[in-house]
């Protein structure tokens, strides 16, 4: 179960993991380029923290995924990763998966433009509290504590023809 504290919610815009890119075309013809460079250091970071005894210690070798709230905002829904890792400790994951087949933009022949980014985030902190069950033995038992999440959700890039 989780449930925000909604007073620690902060939306912003920021370049934080934002790059720097320039795209370059020498070729007669115009070019398509990816332009998710500019957001590749870009990261979700998921935090969970507890004080309980052995919140963290009864989980098996593989990751445990978790389903978490989706990400609402002005009564829009956003596209997120509606999982997390739950371990102790930050968990940063990649904005972009797939840069070379993401985004793109058309560059015209003879032609630089220079690409750089600007980030939505949503930072959100949740209580949360997990139901444990022992598959042998069938004994429960209940963790909670903290939950933060800082997630990149709306890009926006900025091109210019001079640097």
């Amino acid at each position: 179960m989780f449930e925000e504290i909604e007073e620690h919610r902060n939306i912003y815009r920021s370049t934080e993991g934002c790059s720097k890119i320039t795209l370059v075309n020498t070729t007669s013809e115009s070019v398509w380029k990816p332009t998710g460079y500019v957001f590749k250091d870009v990261v979700t970071c998921s935090e969970f923290e507890s004080n309980d005894y052995g919140a963290f210690e009864w989980m098996p070798e593989e990751e445990v995924m978790l389903n978490i709230p989706d990400l609402l905002i002005d009564n829009q829904y956003y596209a997120i990763n509606n999982a997390c890792v739950y371990k102790k400790g930050a968990v940063k994951t990649p904005y972009m998966k797939d840069i070379e087949n993401g985004s793109a933009i058309l560059v015209h022949p003879y032609t630089t433009l220079y690409l750089s980014g600007e980030m939505g985030y949503c930072k959100r902190v949740y209580h949360y509290t997990l139901t444990i069950e022992n598959t042998g033995t069938g004994n429960r038992f209940e963790v909670s504590g903290i939950w933060r999440q800082t997630i990149p959700f709306t890009p926006h890039i900025i091109s210019s023809d001079k640097p």
